[in-house]
């Protein structure tokens, strides 16, 4: 029999994106180069190499708190501003990099962003990755 994990989650529509979370976040990806997002207060711009999203603007829309194994966790949405259309799911959280924590921005529980450009592909910590992923 498989173990069954009890969910509850609740949604709250939010229009400013928190501090935390706030700034330039950089990805390395070895075949698409490096992912830009910039987050402000009120937009989120998302940049990468690719053509299909080289440059879409967000807004803040939803923050979900989901409860997993008794404990709480935060995921943020943005919708985009031309398609009203969620995204993505972030969370925000630190990392431990070069034997120093470091903030991180994990994108659909699988995608580690830093505050500085690297070129490594970094592993999304256990504690942060996202319900969906299971991983």
């Amino acid at each position: 029999m498989a173990d069954q994990t009890n969910i509850r989650a609740s949604a709250k529509d939010y229009h400013t994106s928190p501090r935390s979370m706030r700034g330039t976040w950089y990805n390395y990806h070895s075949d698409m180069g490096y992912t830009k997002i910039k987050l402000t207060a009120h937009t989120m711009n998302y940049r990468n190499n690719s053509a299909e999203y080289h440059a879409h603007e967000y807004i803040p829309k939803s923050k979900f708190v989901a409860t997993l194994d008794n404990k709480k966790t935060h995921l943020w949405v943005f919708h985009n501003k031309d398609i009203s259309a969620a995204f993505s799911t972030y969370r925000y959280g630190k990392m431990k990099i070069n034997g120093k924590y470091h903030p991180i921005l994990v994108e659909d529980g699988f995608y580690v962003f830093t505050h500085f450009k690297t070129k490594h592909q970094y592993k999304v910590p256990k504690h942060l990755r996202s319900i969906q992923s299971g991983r």
